[in-house]
């Protein structure tokens, strides 16, 4: 990402990436650059070159509601944060033998499997 000057009163932004999550994720760095003014109606961003990859493909976390009750506006906001912090792999463990049994709709096969 790169933001420059072309003028005091214009500038522009660059992002390029390889793929569409890596331009999600560029979109998310540009957001957080953002601040506002002290008179409260401007936006600033600071004149920056940043160069960002991932260190692992795999960046994730795991909610584990089989054992501990995670309220669904709760398992929303950790999808906000993950999107925020660039995870992209949510484990959401949500059932195990001394919980209560998932029965999918949409795979009724898959509860069958479970041994």
């Amino acid at each position: 990402m790169v933001i420059k000057s072309n003028g005091e009163q214009q500038a522009s932004a660059t992002i390029e990436a390889f793929t569409v999550w890596g331009a999600l994720r560029g979109i998310e760095t540009f957001s957080q650059l953002i601040w506002q003014g002290s008179d409260e109606e401007m936006f600033y961003i600071n004149f920056t070159d940043i160069s960002d990859a991932p260190r692992f493909p795999h960046r994730g976390f795991m909610v584990d509601s089989a054992r501990h009750y995670v309220d669904l506006p709760v398992i929303e906001q950790i999808l906000d944060a993950m999107s925020y912090n660039k995870l992209n792999v949510l484990h959401w463990h949500i059932v195990d033998d001394q919980s209560f049994p998932f029965v999918s709709t949409k795979f009724p096969l898959l509860s069958e499997k479970v041994q």
